[in-house]
């Protein structure tokens, strides 16, 4: 199943989604860092705000691979749509941790809490993600997707 959005054979979406989970990743650890060190918290805050401009944009090749590639009523169209809501919770956790520190420099307990919840769904639907790769075949060039029909046993990633 070729992606609509892509550089030669290449889709675009997997090239973008390493930008936003290296962000938030480190912005977590950057913050643990900070805390234990009892110092400002501005490197973490810098990367969560950059890990969501990258989370946008990896956002819009993947809705329009979702919306134009995965047949309706498969278990690839339910794939996806789980890990693109876990990446849009996740998108918001880290708006939330933004937003509730008091000022750049410092964190506060809700900051933390989203944070570590939205790395934590990144995960998931990171994991997600390389389900639909490589037990479904979406973006995967030359090869037939294997959406999954519902109720069946006959899906990609089963064993034989």
């Amino acid at each position: 199943m070729r992606s609509n959005m892509r550089i030669g054979s290449h889709p675009i979406h997997p090239m973008l989604i390493p930008f936003p989970f290296a962000l938030w990743t480190t912005s977590v650890l950057a913050d643990l860092y900070a805390a234990a060190r009892d110092q400002f918290h501005y490197i973490g805050y810098w990367l969560a705000v950059a890990g969501c401009a990258g989370a946008v944009l990896a956002a819009i090749p993947g809705l329009v691979d979702y919306f134009t590639v995965i047949p309706q009523g498969t278990r690839a169209k339910r794939t996806g749509l789980w890990h693109g809501a876990l990446n849009i919770m996740a998108l918001a956790f880290f708006i939330i941790s933004i937003t509730a520190r008091p000022d750049p420099a410092f964190m506060n307990y809700w900051a933390y809490l989203a944070s570590g919840l939205g790395l934590l769904l990144i995960a998931i639907s990171g994991w997600l993600g390389g389900s639909l790769v490589y037990d479904h075949k979406v973006g995967v060039p030359d090869v037939e997707l294997d959406g999954g029909t519902p109720g069946t046993a006959t899906t990609a990633g089963a064993r034989r």
